[in-house]
């Protein structure tokens, strides 16, 4: 059994690594209207070395969401709890089969 275990390990590792390298060249795409937020944004981005993976859309999501010509394996939603069913359903229109959705603080909203 040791034997077994010991050669499946490291092709798991191998597998995890991959996807994850896989996912490092996928496009992110991120949507901001807060010029204090964006700033930080693009701070901590130059900071980690990773401008070239990353895009910023600057502007109201509401109306940038809809100009987007792509969809998404992950939304991530933290917006004033007014927009939240807004923004949901404007970025239900952008996901892929199976995509994730999280959304920030929806309970306290």
């Amino acid at each position: 059994m040791r034997g077994t275990r010991d050669r499946r390990r490291p092709r798991r590792f191998d597998d995890l690594a991959r996807r994850r390298r896989a996912l490092l060249r996928r496009p992110r795409l991120s949507l901001e209207r807060d010029d204090e937020w964006i700033a930080a944004w693009r701070r901590n981005l130059a900071e980690a070395g990773l401008e070239e993976t990353a895009e910023l859309i600057e502007g109201d999501a509401r109306k940038t969401l809809e100009l987007i010509d792509d969809v998404f394996d992950v939304v991530f939603l933290d917006v004033a709890s007014r927009f939240y069913e807004e923004l949901f359903q404007l970025a239900r229109e952008k996901v892929e089969p199976g995509a994730l959705v999280i959304a920030d603080d929806v309970a306290l909203h």
